[in-house]
């Protein structure tokens, strides 16, 4: 057979095999995605892989720094070990200046604190949620609040029936009398205030 022929041949049997997985004549049929696998308008998230063992991820090569909660090295890995025993609890983090260079100027000195953060460790599941904590919070004017000054402390407590029932009327009568004497000479003193202010104006 010449190679012509067997070139037609072979062109005639691949367009044979084209028309027959096309029947429409060039237009793509529609396929049908795997089951599970992503559709668009409906991607579905892989699933994640769940926490492994300690001994797999904290190895003999993990150089290990003991604290509050204990840091990992592993290779270029860090790792934060939380006991317990702090997750729910409220920490201050306080960033502090470890040293400056001597003869610096201002106020600047080591041991000065830059930075303060309320945090708290808090677990979801498999997960360790740190939660920052806002302590800009004021309370409602409607509230009950502490009273201004030594002689309406004083008086508070002399009318305070739990305090007379907790300590007895010998121990309220005596601590309320004092708080007032106390009151009472704070308000005949003069103060550096008082002398700075109006003799100034004198």
């Amino acid at each position: 057979m010449r190679p012509s022929a067997l070139a037609f041949i072979v062109l005639a049997f691949a367009t044979d095999l084209l028309l027959a997985q096309n029947p429409t004549g060039g237009a793509t049929p529609p396929t049908t995605p795997p089951a599970g696998a992503p559709t668009q308008g409906n991607q579905q998230t892989p699933p994640r892989r769940a926490p492994r063992p300690y001994a797999q991820v904290i190895t003999d090569k993990a150089v290990t720094d003991a604290g509050v909660f204990a840091v990992h090295k592993v290779e270029d890995r860090w790792y934060f070990e939380l006991p317990d025993s702090l997750l729910g609890r409220d920490h201050l983090l306080v960033t502090r200046i470890a040293g400056v260079p001597a003869g610096i100027g201002g106020f600047l000195s080591a041991g000065s604190s830059v930075n303060e953060r309320l945090v708290r460790f808090e677990r979801s599941g498999d997960r360790i949620l740190l939660r920052s904590l806002a302590t800009d919070a004021y309370a409602d004017d409607s509230l009950e609040t502490l009273p201004g000054s030594l002689g309406e402390a004083a008086d508070l407590l002399d009318a305070s029936a739990l305090a007379r029932a907790a300590f007895g009327d010998r121990v309220v009568d005596f601590y309320a009398h004092t708080a007032r004497l106390e009151a009472a000479a704070a308000a005949r003193a003069v103060t550096d205030w008082e002398r700075a202010r109006y003799f100034e104006r004198i």
